[in-house]
């Protein structure tokens, strides 16, 4: 009994050490949790008028239902929609990620309720619940770049920003906020694989007379730069699943080009080696791609 009532004790007060040494968590917690309160009220009302559910983000979230209920339906991605572009159709010009997710949701509530029941509550909630997890990338990214006090404003800041709260309230139901999950993520572990690699020179000779060598110089580095390898395969399978969600991924991908270029010139014109920025990326994108 004393050593279970000793565990307890010692649980709560790593806990209590925890919270007092990270403010930023409590403050996390809190922001997350006043955001869904934000989406959630004021649209409640609309949302659920006549008992029905009502999507608010224009047409975007009706198609997004309705390939998932084809999904549930028929079991397999609706490829090809006759629908649309009448009387020729056209493909589905929806990422299937989140569709399934949703699905996948349903079916896990099917025993306490109907799946399509569960997949359009989960539907309507969703952009408000990714909207609400949006605030710990900002957070994570700004504490790398400019320190953890910056990290915890600019958490407060985009909890309270409009465009964000708009497109992440209830019922909105156009996926913006679950795609910019992925994509903020893209942006915070390709931040700490650069920070975390070496930036020694990597190859002894630009020449390209000789492969071999040079792709025993890549194995060599990326065998010491394990951590930094980590963060760039995150990096990569967050770019890969914004991939299957989003057909605007090469945005991300367009201001990951611009700071590598950037970064190249800049450390081109100090003379810094340039080549763990070159690994990194092309590592990321063959892995993404893949």
């Amino acid at each position: 009994m004393s050593i279970t009532t000793d565990t307890s004790e010692t649980i709560t007060q790593r806990f209590k050490t925890f919270i007092r040494e990270t403010p930023e968590f409590s403050l996390l917690v809190l922001l997350v949790l006043s955001y869904l309160f934000i989406a959630n009220y004021f649209a409640w009302s609309a949302t659920f008028a006549g008992g029905m559910q009502n999507f608010s983000g224009g047409s975007d979230p009706y198609y997004n239902f309705r390939s998932i209920t084809y999904f549930i339906t028929t079991k397999h991605w609706m490829i090809y929609d006759s629908t649309i572009n009448y009387p020729l159709g056209t493909y589905n010009p929806r990422n299937p990620f989140f569709h399934i997710l949703i699905v996948f949701v349903g079916v896990l509530g099917s025993p306490f309720s109907n799946t399509m029941t569960v997949a359009q509550l989960s539907f309507i909630e969703f952009d408000a619940i990714f909207g609400a997890l949006l605030i710990v990338p900002v957070y994570l990214i700004t504490k790398e770049v400019f320190g953890r006090k910056a990290g915890m404003l600019a958490a407060i800041l985009y909890t309270l920003m409009p465009s964000n709260l708009s497109a992440g309230i209830l019922s909105d139901g156009r996926m913006h906020t679950p795609e910019l999950l992925f994509a903020f993520f893209v942006i915070y572990f390709f931040i700490k694989a650069i920070k975390a690699a070496s930036k020694g020179r990597i190859f002894e000779t630009m020449s390209l007379l000789h492969p071999k060598a040079r792709a025993d110089e890549v194995r060599q580095y990326l065998r010491s730069n394990r951590l930094s390898n980590i963060y760039a395969l995150l990096a990569a399978t967050s770019l890969g699943a914004l991939m299957l969600s989003w057909q605007g991924y090469a945005y991300i991908e367009a201001i990951i080009a611009i700071y590598i270029i950037v970064q190249l010139l800049f450390s081109l014109f100090m003379k810094k080696p340039t080549g763990h920025i070159t690994v990194l990326s092309t590592f990321i994108l063959c892995i993404a791609y893949l």
